[in-house]
């Protein structure tokens, strides 16, 4: 069964800190943000987006909706090097017992290094400790994202578990893979929840 006192307090940390960056709740004023971050860049983890800041503002009012049923959250990443937002994902699938998911991570070619990083297991680390989740996706990578397939590679948690047509890998991460990797990227001071 969900913990739905754990699911309450993961909605209300508003931010989620980081050693290296901070998750922030995005709301309907962040369409423009995630739309320069998802179109104005060479290259990234997740490919371009048609339509207008507009039409992101629309999604991020359909997205409040499924926030307000505790399905998912969008948040926008702060770079704490440079001060800025430069980045941003969704945790999904939060109301399932046994699964959690993220999705649409795309951060700035001008983010500090370590921010990738440092989102993606802070992420793995709210599914798999805080939520205590045995396993995260499956989702898409495209096969032509080098650089994201390479992070992976690096981390050593996430495995390729399938694939979507010609274009696309599906990974996934099981518990047992991020609690044998964690400990070394915790040393480093990566993935701290302050305020979670």
């Amino acid at each position: 069964m969900v913990n739905r006192e754990k699911i309450e307090k993961l909605f209300a940390a508003n931010p989620i800190k980081g050693a290296f960056c901070e998750l922030h709740h995005v709301d309907v004023n962040d369409a423009q943000l995630i739309y320069d971050l998802r179109t104005n860049r060479k290259d990234s983890f997740l490919k371009a987006t048609g339509g207008t800041a507009q039409d992101q503002k629309k999604y991020i009012e359909g997205y409040l909706q499924r926030f307000k049923n505790r399905e998912e959250i969008y948040y926008k990443i702060l770079d704490l090097k440079t001060q800025k937002f430069s980045g941003i994902l969704r945790i999904t699938e939060l109301n399932d017992e046994k699964v959690f998911n993220w999705q649409s991570f795309v951060v700035s070619e001008t983010t500090s290094p370590n921010v990738p990083i440092d989102a993606m297991l802070m992420v793995y680390r709210i599914g798999f400790e805080f939520l205590e989740r045995e396993t995260c996706g499956p989702w898409l990578v495209d096969k032509e994202f080098i650089k994201m397939i390479k992070i992976h590679d690096f981390i050593k948690m996430a495995k390729i578990v399938g694939e979507e047509g010609e274009k696309y890998h599906l990974f996934a991460v099981k518990k047992s893979d991020y609690e044998q990797n964690i400990t070394r990227f915790m040393k480093m001071s990566y993935a701290k929840l302050g305020g979670l």
